[in-house]
């Protein structure tokens, strides 16, 4: 018999609040940079979203996204959670590690 071994993950929790859902914002939150840095990023191809290269800022994020930021590392947006008092999106991010 041949048997499968997943690999186990461990990961790391993350709330990050966002003004919006967009890839720019997010990477800017993950990474704690300026969304004019975070736009760079994405521009020079060093962003993945599910596994493909993505360089448009203003795609939008969906649950269970996979974002792998180069030099950052892999992030699974898991669910947006709620919204802070200033309507800001409260986002759960599991960080790979």
């Amino acid at each position: 018999f041949n048997t499968v071994v997943v690999p186990e993950y461990k990961f790391e929790e993350l709330v990050i609040n966002v003004p919006s859902m967009r890839l720019d914002s997010i990477v800017g939150s993950i990474c704690n940079l300026s969304r004019s840095k975070a736009e760079m990023i994405i521009k020079s191809g060093k962003v993945q979203l599910d596994y493909f290269e993505c360089t448009k800022k203003d795609k939008i994020l969906k649950d269970n996204s996979t974002i792998i930021i180069r030099g950052y590392g892999k992030f699974k947006f898991v669910e947006e959670i709620g919204h802070t008092g200033k309507g800001r999106n409260k986002l759960l991010i599991k960080k790979f590690s």
